[in-house]
């Protein structure tokens, strides 16, 4: 008889001591390829979600990777396309999502006119950046530099800030970071704070701009600096009115080039895809002198920044799911790009700290101060890489460029 309890004790221990092994080996990994139905051009961006806990977003070439239980559901959407539902036991390699009719601008009544629209969704928008600007996210951040076809940088970091309307507040959790230089390429730059260029703002409550401030579309005097125009996609009730803001030929401030996607019940921006024009950069760049000596001199770039801001509203408000950013300037072999990626990845218990990243902070000497843990980062991808990020992800891990400083 005690010698049967015995065993029943140990049977009980062992199927406790087993359980979250059954739980890790019920997870499953399920990628795919997100396309437009009809061109099949891939989507890049696109929310993949399973739940608060799994989801991520496809890459700039419309992959993605998740993991979850094999009876989980997938929900796949894009700003302008049809959103699909299905089981992850019967993915694809190859998703197709149907892009959403336009509709003929002139048969399209608009709730109230076009600036009364814009002045609706200004003030909206500022309502709720007021509302909820002090809920914490954390962020997965991943940003390459490439002079030409090579690709020199690889930085990954987790983040944390808010996320309402446009990102701010943030801090670095942990990061790590890779890059190569040699003779050849030793006019590369290395971008220490481009992490601050996913804080992309598009509303504002000052009557005017200052002129140390980028121009934003949503202000009271827009007028001034933009021409617009609208679309209208989608029926009724879940229309999607399109505005697009381009600057007018003389301005020359700084200025943020868009188009917003709105929604026309809620008048919540759903995403923002565009341009930073007119922005000039310096770089310290170093060369040879008369007497062979090298010497550190000043140069001036017209930079192109391109970018894509998706939102979501999964904790109740209109906060940002994703930042893309690529930069570019120089010419011929000079030429070099800087690309970012930035993925919310949910509701943070812990609130932002007192040390926030500023703008002038160099990201890759924070990063230096922590230790560089291998085993995490090969379990937290987050978003999936792309072929050219994979291959200098293992090409950095096989030289042990990561966390080695010089």
């Amino acid at each position: 008889m005690k010698i049967n309890r015995w065993l029943q004790k140990i049977a009980l221990i062992l199927v406790i001591s087993c359980w979250p092994i059954a739980q890790v080996v019920a997870q499953n990994t399920f990628e795919a390829t997100v396309v437009d139905a009809i061109t099949r051009e891939p989507l890049p961006f696109a929310s993949i979600y399973v739940n608060a806990a799994s989801s991520t977003i496809t890459n700039r070439e419309g992959g993605f990777s998740v993991s979850c239980d094999s009876t989980a559901v997938l929900r796949i959407s894009y700003v302008g396309y049809e959103t699909m539902s299905l089981p992850c036991t019967q993915l694809s390699p190859v998703i197709a999502l149907s892009p959403i009719e336009q509709k003929i601008q002139e048969v399209v009544v608009l709730p109230y006119p076009l600036k009364k629209f814009i002045r609706q969704t200004t003030k909206e928008t500022l309502k709720q950046l007021q509302k909820f600007r002090k809920h914490p996210s954390k962020f997965f951040y991943r940003q390459t530099a490439f002079n030409d076809s090579t690709c020199y940088e690889l930085l990954e970091s987790f983040l944390i800030g808010h996320a309402a309307v446009a990102l701010r507040d943030l801090q670095l959790v942990k990061g790590r970071y890779a890059g190569i230089r040699s003779d050849s390429i030793h006019k590369y730059s290395f971008f220490g704070n481009f992490f601050t260029c996913s804080q992309i703002e598009f509303a504002s409550r000052s009557d005017m701009p200052l002129y140390s401030e980028d121009i934003v579309p949503l202000f009271r005097n827009y007028q001034r600096f933009y021409d617009v125009d609208y679309d209208v996609i989608g029926d009724q009730p879940d229309r999607i009115i399109v505005l697009y803001f381009e600057p007018k030929p003389e301005v020359e401030r700084p200025i943020v080039a868009t188009t917003i996607y709105v929604d026309e019940q809620t008048l919540h921006v759903r995403k923002l895809e565009g341009q930073l024009r007119n922005i000039i950069i310096l770089k310290s760049e170093n060369e040879m002198g008369p007497d062979s000596v090298p010497k550190i001199i000043k140069k001036a770039y017209r930079s192109t920044f391109d970018f894509v801001v998706n939102m979501t509203e999964e904790h109740g408000f209109t906060e940002v799911q994703s930042v893309y950013v690529a930069e570019q300037h120089g010419q011929d072999e000079e030429r070099q790009f800087t690309r970012s990626l930035l993925f919310n990845l949910g509701e943070e218990d812990s609130k932002v700290g007192e040390k926030q990243l500023m703008f002038g902070d160099n990201l890759h000497n924070c990063i230096e101060e922590q230790d560089y843990d291998a085993d995490f980062w090969r379990q937290n991808e987050v978003v999936k890489r792309t072929p050219v990020e994979e291959a200098v992800m293992q090409l950095f891990e096989d030289k042990k460029l990561f966390g080695v400083w010089k």
